[in-house]
């Protein structure tokens, strides 16, 4: 609230201030998302309803500032995605500008080499797109491992390269990073370790005993945890039902899959659920 309150200080003194309508538009994006994950649908589109406002200001002003190709190309790209993945928000998007996955995409590659403040969040977004939505994991390696090599002691960054190294099947890169994530002291990395440890230990060993003790392992740490951290959880359930599924117990795997599908924010593991449960 103190940055929005200063921002609109800024802005009732010039309401041209590149700075602030950046600022302005970030911040009511920021609690967009914030009441969204919170499972707060109305209070999530007032707060974008006000992003869009000064969204439109930015579109304009590409040429002026490199910085508005970030909140612009988030803008094509989500506006189109965000709604396909998410239908309880299609009936409340009609008065959005339609938007472009490609443009977007394009818009927020050059972000990424030519903005300032928003640099890291430019490839941060492409990692988790071309992780989450667009299948493409050498595209996902690429951004994220940027964004590792610029902040290397950023071990949130290194969760997404790593999991974007596994998609990848860059094993074993990926698993020099995943002994160091296991290691941490931060539930939510360790966590994360112990899935992508089971992930390696499934998908590329294919020791499935020893792969289902790391993913039961990453849940009960993951019990303390809130809900930021519940899509990687359905990466663990993922795990397990695809190795119930292995030994050959169908009812297990379904259970599993169905807590997956609870947990998961994005696509990747739903579809592989309900193409499942939809089979068997």
């Amino acid at each position: 609230q103190l940055s929005l309150d200063r921002t609109e200080t800024y802005l009732d003194q010039d309401q041209y201030n590149l700075e602030a309508i950046f600022f302005a538009m970030a911040i009511h994006s920021w609690l967009a998302q914030f009441y969204d994950e919170g499972g707060q649908t109305l209070k999530a589109l007032g707060a974008a309803k006000k992003a869009y406002h000064y969204m439109k200001i930015g579109f304009g002003l590409l040429d002026e500032n490199p910085e508005f190709y970030f909140s612009t190309g988030l803008y094509n790209y989500y506006r189109v995605q965000y709604p396909e993945s998410n239908p309880v928000y299609k009936p409340f998007v009609w008065f959005f500008r339609e938007g472009d996955k490609a443009l977007g995409l394009k818009q927020l590659d050059h972000a990424s080499f030519e903005a300032v403040f928003t640099k890291a969040e430019a490839l941060m977004y492409l990692a988790h797109i071309y992780l989450r939505y667009e299948n493409n994991p050498l595209l996902a390696t690429r951004y994220s491992g940027r964004l590792v090599k610029m902040y290397p002691k950023n071990t949130f960054f290194k969760v997404t390269y790593t999991e974007a190294l596994l998609a990848d099947d860059k094993h074993d890169s990926a698993k020099i990073l995943i002994e160091k994530l296991v290691a941490s002291k931060k539930d939510f990395y360790r966590m994360s370790g112990e899935i992508f440890y089971g992930i390696y230990l499934e998908k590329h060993l294919q020791k499935y005993g020893m792969a289902k003790d790391h993913y039961l392992e990453a849940l009960t740490i993951g019990e303390t945890l809130g809900a930021r951290a519940d899509n990687k959880k359905s990466l663990a359930y993922a795990g397990l039902a695809r190795i119930a599924h292995q030994k050959g117990d169908v009812e297990e795997a379904k259970d599993y899959y169905r807590k997956a599908i609870k947990l998961a924010q994005y696509d990747q593991v739903k579809k592989e659920g309900k193409s499942y449960l939809r089979a068997n």
